[in-house]
Parts: structure tokens; sequence; C-alpha cells
């Protein structure tokens, strides 16, 4: 239900957003004259959407602080240099916060979820995922700033798969079944990919993980 009301007010803020320029463009109005940075409202108003209705809301929240850092910024009430400045404060403050939600509450009981989407993206936020028993599809995962887990024990893998990690300033975990042969081709840039834990099944089935990892962590098992 959130996801569909975020969907909808997106649809409704892209919709006013393209009124408002075209009525400036004809000449019905000069939008300027309204206040300057009028523009930066649709930046704030994503935000709250995104606050209320995703899981993502630290990411949203440093979206909103970067509206009114903007809006400040266009009514001259703070400089363009203070302006960098506090939004690399707000960035360390999200990273600090996001940090102790994941020592806090990040070991919390999974849910079992009964399909699979090719593509994973964690952006200063959590991801942590086990799935039933469901067929694989080739997949992706990125995790920047962020945290991926997938826990992919059940699920029913063709006899070639393909996965493929890209992890900068974050970590992804794959927790695979025992019964499967992995061939890992890493690449570690200031990072780390552990495999040790990787038990070689019969080669029937056999999964070729890609991962790039930079300034981050990415452990097989």
């Amino acid at each position: 239900m959130k996801e569909k009301i975020f969907n909808i007010g997106l649809s409704l803020l892209l919709i006013s957003l393209g009124l408002v320029l075209l009525g400036d463009v004809i000449g019905l109005y000069s939008v300027g004259k309204f206040f300057n940075g009028w523009w930066t409202i649709f930046i704030m108003v994503f935000a709250i959407l995104g606050i209320g209705c995703k899981e993502s809301t630290l990411s949203y929240g440093y979206i909103l602080g970067i509206g009114i850092v903007l809006l400040l910024v266009m009514l001259r009430k703070i400089s363009v240099n203070k302006a960098f400045v506090i939004l690399f404060a707000l960035f360390v403050i999200f990273v600090g916060i996001y940090i102790a939600y994941l020592i806090l509450w990040k070991n919390k009981r999974k849910k079992v979820k009964n399909s699979y989407s090719q593509l994973y993206t964690s952006i200063l936020g959590s991801i942590d995922d086990k799935f039933g028993n469901i067929k694989y599809n080739d997949g992706k995962v990125i995790a920047f700033l962020g945290i991926v887990e997938l826990d992919l024990r059940d699920v029913k893998f063709n006899k070639s798969n393909e996965i493929n990690l890209s992890c900068v300033c974050g970590s992804i975990t794959l927790i695979m079944p025992s019964d499967v042969d992995i061939k890992l081709n890493c690449k570690n840039i200031l990072g780390s990919t552990e495999s040790g834990k990787i038990k070689k099944g019969k080669g029937n089935v056999v999964v070729n993980i890609n991962s790039k990892c930079v300034l981050g962590s990415i452990e097989i098992r």
C-alpha cells in the first residue's frame, strides 16, 4: 500500500512540476517571481514521500536535508561554502546513525520471501532477505554505503547461474546452498572478498559469482 501511495505521489509531483514549467514558458506567469528556489519544494516533497512510504528513511531524510539547504542558499540565508560544509556534516551524522541502527536492530528475524528480484540496490540502507523455495533468475546486487544479506539456501538454481556483486564502502553477504558449485571471479580495491566457507557440490549446479569490491567487504558462505 505504501509503495502505491509513493508511486501516485511521485506521479502527481512530476505532473505538477511539468505544469509549473509549462506555464512559465508559455507566459501564463513568471514562476521566478514567487520566490527564489521554488524548485527546492519539489525535492523536499519527494523526500517526505520517501520518508513516509519507503524503508530507506535515512536516505530520504538526507535528501530532505539537501532540499532545505538548497532553499536556504537560494534565499541567500547561507553561502554556498557553508552549504557544502552543512551537507557534509549531515552526511557524517546520517552515516553514524545508520551504523548505530545496523548494530542495534539489524539482527531481527528474517521474513521468508516468495519472489526474487533481479536487482537489489542498497544506498545508505539495509537489505536482509531470506527466500523460500523459488526459482532463481540471474541477478545483480549493489551496495553503496549499505549492507545487503541474501539467504539463498532454499532457492531453486538452474544448471548454470550468474550473480554480479558491486560493493563500494558497504558489505554484501550471500548465504548459498551446500549442494552447488561456486565459481568466484573477484576484483578488490582496498576491499575484501571472503569465500573460505564455500562447499563444492556435485557439479550439477554451477553458480558464477562476479564481484567488484572497493573499500568494502563481500562474504560468500
